[in-house]
């Protein structure tokens, strides 16, 4: 088992037989596509190989939508489209619900990170991203209807509820961050979108969807459900051998950071010195407010609940799809049905336990800021 590293092959992990660089994924050169096509050869007849990362369902997903420009062969695809000459491959994919999907991509696309606009302090006021250049986006529509140039349509809060709500509908939000979102329409679930890609890129490639909803810890299920000739590395699994399971990567909310950058915008963090840097912020008022949503009256910006409604709807519909798709189900008519109601309950409980959590909520930090005394305080006396 490999592993892609930004390391650019001069780090590698002991514990990993190989390294690849990372680039050959989101930035194929002729060298790197050398080096990764004798990699891969020198594995042939002694074992398997395992290649994982994100960046694969992209390449193949803006290949088949046509999305990027130029539209011209992918040198790591064409190299990925050679190697089914040299191995027997398979394609894993994850399912994921699609309610918890979309909360988490919206997290991974909108956090702050150092090259989006969200990364620097507002130049002119205004909310979570403020207002862009207009020479980036032109001249938008006038989306509140009070006759303006459409400057206001590049306002955008940094809400769950607005992001969503411009998911289909980019009219809505044209600072919004969709990145690899947008190569994806409503007809499928994200999962069934990619694999058709990957159908169409790789005739004849067999196609295994791991479930992530099931019992056990996810590494286990994953090694002894989809790889391959992994018989005693699942037995040593389940006897417990080994290192400990690896946890989940966590989701890093911003809400902090939208706050912080509303007192920015209102004038509380000064700017007669160098502003201080967003994650210095965001580490000290963590260490004051570790626990915002319990201050009283705390308020949140959510969805409307009709939007609520149809998103459960889809995510039932996206699993009933992808269960007849991918998965084995019984055999009888009534087997089937029993199943499909199951999963339909399992999946609005687990819904409304994201609602309780206020999970497709947003802190309303105008609000926070404007009533919070003590919060706003905090910021006045930062520098």
């Amino acid at each position: 088992m490999g592993k892609f590293t930004k390391f650019n092959h001069k780090v590698c992990p002991e514990d990993v037989p190989f390294c690849l660089d990372q680039d050959f994924v989101n930035n194929a050169t002729p060298d790197n596509v050398v080096e990764f096509e004798t990699t891969m050869r020198a594995h042939l007849g002694g074992g398997g190989v395992l290649l994982s990362g994100e960046g694969f369902s992209k390449l193949v997903s803006a290949q088949n939508t046509q999305i990027l420009p130029g539209h011209q062969k992918d040198l790591t695809l064409e190299s990925l489209q050679g190697m089914q000459d040299c191995f027997d491959m398979t394609i894993l994919l994850a399912y994921r619900r699609y309610f918890e999907w979309i909360v988490s991509a919206y997290n991974s696309l909108q956090k702050i990170r150092k090259g989006r606009i969200s990364y620097e302090w507002p130049k002119e006021g205004g909310h979570y991203y403020g207002k862009d250049d207009d020479t980036k986006y032109g001249e938008g529509p006038d989306v509140r209807g009070d006759g303006g140039d459409g400057d206001d349509a590049l306002e955008y809060d940094g809400t769950f509820k607005m992001w969503y709500e411009g998911l289909h509908d980019h009219e809505k939000c044209h600072n919004c961050n969709y990145n690899w979102v947008k190569f994806w329409g409503a007809e499928h679930h994200p999962t069934e979108w990619t694999a058709r890609y990957f159908a169409r890129s790789f005739p004849g490639i067999r196609t295994k969807v791991y479930n992530l909803h099931q019992e056990g810890d996810i590494f286990s299920n994953f090694v002894c459900q989809t790889m391959p000739k992994a018989e005693d590395f699942c037995a040593a699994l389940r006897r417990g051998e080994g290192e400990p399971v690896p946890s989940m990567n966590p989701t890093d909310p911003f809400e902090h950071d939208r706050l912080a950058v509303v007192a920015y915008a209102a004038g509380l963090i000064t700017t007669e010195v160098p502003a201080p840097e967003r994650r210095f912020v965001r580490k000290k008022f963590l260490e004051v407010f570790p626990d915002v949503p319990s201050r009283p009256g705390m308020k949140y910006v959510c969805p409307r609940e009709e939007d609520l409604e149809k998103l459960l709807a889809t995510s039932i519909k996206y699993e009933k799809r992808v269960y007849q798709k991918y998965f084995s189900l019984p055999q009888g008519k009534k087997e089937k049905s029993r199943l499909f109601k199951r999963l339909e309950l399992e999946q609005r409980n687990s819904f409304d336990e994201y609602k309780r959590q206020k999970k497709f909520c947003s802190w309303d930090v105008d609000y926070i800021i404007e009533h919070d005394l003590e919060i706003r305080n905090w910021f006045k006396e930062l520098i």
